[in-house]
């Protein structure tokens, strides 16, 4: 498997309309909305006080439903590729442990002729970054989503600090 650019959105607007046009605008909406028999896994978080649990979900909706309800607990989910830009190879939507969402599309690291896809990876930095709703975002190479605001400063640092 290759290596994949991450690359997540930061936003302090954990709410349905914002995930919702995340969403509808990297993937088609209706196609992905259901998960029959799925699972939350909430991790455990010392820091926070979270023990882990499972929750059952049926949907998408079910999915956005819980996090935005329960904006202690912190999760991702990951939603697959993307059915309208053949390039996303997922979509990640990641519920932070102090209340936030972050949002994430992942690419391939290189191009089928194998050169760097850092330009691609870039353009939907910035894409993302064109919400104003985006506080703040950043571009990764295999990097999981963070837990919350000061990880995803600290993670972010690393990747904008000069070698």
């Amino acid at each position: 498997m290759p290596p994949f650019y991450d690359i997540y959105g930061f936003s302090k607007n954990r709410t349905a309309a914002f995930i919702e046009e995340f969403i509808s605008k990297f993937t088609d909406r209706n196609s992905i909305e259901s998960w029959p028999e799925c699972e939350i896994h909430i991790y455990p978080n010392e820091d926070y006080g979270i023990k882990e649990k499972f929750i059952s979900v049926n949907s998408l909706t079910e999915v956005i439903s819980f996090g935005i309800k329960n904006p202690q607990l912190g999760f991702s989910f990951y939603l697959g590729k993307s059915k309208t830009h053949r390039d996303i190879k997922d979509i990640i939507l990641k519920f932070t442990f102090d209340g936030y969402v972050i949002v994430g599309l992942s690419i391939e690291a290189n191009l089928a002729n194998g050169q760097d896809n850092k330009t691609n990876a870039n353009k939907l930095k910035e894409t993302l970054l064109q919400n104003p709703q985006i506080i703040d975002a950043l571009t990764g190479i295999e990097e999981g989503p963070v837990d919350d605001f000061e990880e995803f400063m600290e993670v972010k640092k690393r990747y904008t600090t000069p070698k």
